[in-house]
C-alpha cells in the first residue's frame, strides 16, 4: 500500500512531483476541500485527468489537515495505491429517499457483502440526518463490520455541503466505499475530551434532534441557568457545552452538539438525535483536554497498526472553533502518537462516524470527537 498527498493552495498545486507511483496505479483519490473549490469543475477535472483509473470521492469540509497543519480554503487529494484490496464505491442522494434511514439501507444494499472488511462513509452534512443514516447502514451490514467516516462541512458558515464523485458532487449525496479481502488492515481511535458537570437528567420531550425539555424543565432555560454569562452568546457558546447521552452498554457517552436554539419555543436543535427517555448530562472542556485526548486517539489507533501507511483524521469543527489558533497543536498531538512514517491527512467535519471500540460498540454518529482511521495492507 502507498499513500501520497497533493494540495491546491493559494492558486497552485503542490505534490505532483512527489508521487511514488505512476498516477494510473492509484485506485482511490480522497478529495477534501473548501466548498468553492469542490464546486470548481476545472479543478476536479484536473484530478480526474491525472488519475484516470481511480475512484475519486469528493466532499466539502470545514478545514483540511495536511502535513500536520490545519489548512482552510484549500483542496487536498490523498492518493492511495492498494496491492491486494478491491474497492466498491456507491453513491446515492437524500432527495431520492423518504428519510436518511431509508437512504442508509439503500446504500448498504448496493454494496456487495462477500469479503467486505471495512466501509468508509462520506456524507452530506446539511440535508442528511447522520444518526438515521448510520443506523440504516448497520441494519444491513451488521454491527460487527468496522465502519468509520464523516459528514461534509461548509467552513464555519453551516449553510450547505457537497459530496459525490469527481464528476458531480452536490448537496444531499452520500458516498459509501467498501474495502474487500483479507489483506486490508484497518484500526481506529476515537476520543472526545469533554467532561461531565451537573447531575444526571432525563430527556422528557424531544422530536429526533430537537430537544424541548429535560426533567420536565424547558431545555433552553436549563442551559441558560447552567451556562451563566455564556448564555448570552448562545448558540455559539454551546460548542463549549455539548450534551452527553449516557448508555448502559459503555461508560463512554455519545456527545451531541447544539446547532441552534429557538427562544420562542425554548427548544434546542442538536447535530444528532436526542431520544425521549435518554439519560443525559451536560459537558464542558478546556484546550488541554482536547489536545491530550487527540493524542490518545493516535495511541489507541496505533496499538494494533504500528506500520500503518495512512492515518485519516476526521475531526469535529467544534474542536477547531474551540481551539482557535491552537488547532495545529491538536493535530501535532496526534502526529506524535502514531508511527513517524505514517501519512496523516484528513478534514474537519460536521459529524463523525465510528464505534468506540470494536466489536463492543457498533458504529454511531459522534460530535465534538476526533476519529482516526489507520490503513495498511498485510
Amino acid at each position: 500500500m502507498i499513500a501520497d498527498q497533493i494540495i491546491y493552495n493559494n492558486n497552485a498545486w503542490e505534490g505532483w512531483d512527489s508521487l511514488q507511483k505512476s498516477p494510473a496505479d492509484y485506485q482511490l483519490i480522497l478529495v477534501m476541500g473548501d466548498k468553492s473549490l469542490v464546486a470548481d469543475a476545472k479543478l476536479l477535472q484536473n484530478i480526474r485527468d491525472r488519475f484516470p483509473a481511480a475512484h475519486i470521492p469528493v466532499l466539502s469540509t470545514a478545514g483540511e489537515i495536511w502535513n500536520g497543519i490545519v489548512h482552510d480554503n484549500s483542496l487536498l487529494a490523498v492518493a492511495i495505491h492498494f496491492e491486494n484490496t478491491p474497492l466498491k464505491v456507491v453513491e446515492k442522494n437524500q432527495k431520492d429517499y423518504n428519510d436518511s434511514h431509508e437512504l442508509g439501507v439503500a446504500l448498504a444494499n448496493a454494496l456487495p457483502k462477500e469479503d467486505l472488511s471495512y466501509a468508509l462513509i462520506l456524507s452530506c452534512g446539511s440535508l442528511v440526518n447522520g444518526e438515521d443514516l448510520i443506523h440504516g447502514i448497520t441494519d444491513i451490514l451488521g454491527n460487527e463490520l468496522l465502519i468509520t467516516g464523516g459528514m461534509a462541512g461548509d467552513g464555519d458558515r453551516f449553510q450547505s455541503t457537497m459530496v459525490g464523485c469527481a464528476d458531480h458532487p452536490q448537496e444531499g449525496n452520500v458516498v459509501l466505499i467498501g474495502f474487500y479481502g483479507e489483506h486490508i488492515k484497518v484500526s481506529t481511535g476515537v476520543k472526545s475530551g469533554w467532561t461531565f458537570f451537573g447531575p444526571e437528567r432525563t430527556v422528557t420531550r424531544s422530536e429526533k434532534n430537537v430537544l424541548y425539555s429535560i426533567d420536565n424543565e424547558n431545555a433552553l432555560d436549563l442551559y441558560k441557568r447552567y451556562l451563566g454569562e455564556f448564555a448570552k452568546q448562545l448558540p455559539s457558546s454551546a460548542l463549549f457545552f455539548p450534551l452527553a447521552i449516557l448508555s448502559e452498554d459503555t461508560d463512554v457517552p455519545l456527545v451531541r452538539t447544539i446547532l441552534s436554539v429557538d427562544h420562542e419555543t425554548g427548544s434546542m436543535t442538536f447535530a444528532g438525535n436526542v431520544p425521549e427517555g435518554a439519560r443525559v448530562r451536560l459537558m464542558r472542556t478546556n484546550t488541554e483536554q482536547i489536545i491530550n485526548n487527540a493524542g490518545m486517539a493516535g495511541t489507541q489507533a496505533g496499538v494494533n497498526n504500528q506500520n500503518a501507511v495512512l492515518a485519516l483524521a476526521i475531526n469535529c469543527i467544534g474542536r477547531k472553533l474551540v481551539l482557535g489558533p491552537m488547532a495545529n497543536t491538536e493535530i501535532q498531538s496526534i502526529q506524535k502518537n502514531i508511527t513517524p512514517q505514517t501519512l496523516l491527512a484528513g478534514f474537519y467535519s460536521y459529524g463523525e462516524f465510528s464505534g468506540f471500540f470494536r466489536p463492543v460498540n457498533s458504529c454511531e454518529l459522534h460530535n465534538q470527537t476526533v476519529v482516526l482511521t489507520l490503513f495498511d495492507e498485510r
